[in-house]
């Protein structure tokens, strides 16, 4: 019911907040942390399955708001870094990113099949930017912490 009630009149403010605001860590990570709660499919409470057009909307839509999060700052590489912490800087949005993913990955939403099928590039390039964000982090800065 929540979904049905949020979708498609509400979602847009995630949209247009995100895109107002890419630059404000607080308002990206709690945003990012509704969609991971969103995406979370714990004991099937969303009842979204793969034949379900909601399952595919959550799936393409917290798609399209990392990848552009990803494209905006170049898989993190062009995060500007406001402190020397590199963890509250860079590492709690790789934390909160990766988890989204596999939230959406293990949700159940989507027949990858499906997306190729009708060449859909969506699953690639948020595949892609989630494996470049994470094999361009800095290692030592990664062991150090």
């Amino acid at each position: 019911m929540f979904f049905d009630w949020f979708y498609p009149d509400y979602f847009q403010i995630i949209n247009r907040s995100l895109s107002a605001y890419f630059d404000d860590d607080t308002l990206v990570l709690t945003t990012f942390k509704f969609l991971k709660e969103l995406a979370l499919n714990r004991c099937h409470r969303l009842r979204f399955d793969t034949w379900s057009i909601s399952g595919l909307i959550v799936f393409k839509e917290t798609s399209l708001i990392l990848i552009q999060f990803l494209d905006y700052t170049d898989c993190l590489k062009n995060k500007i870094l406001k402190s020397s912490n590199i963890h509250r800087e860079i590492l709690k949005f790789v934390t909160i990113i990766s988890q989204i993913y596999i939230n959406m990955v293990n949700g159940g939403y989507v027949n990858f099949a499906v997306c190729e099928y009708y060449s859909d590039d969506t699953f690639s390039k948020l595949t892609q930017g989630v494996l470049k964000m994470i094999t361009s982090l800095d290692k030592a800065a990664i062991k150090s912490y």
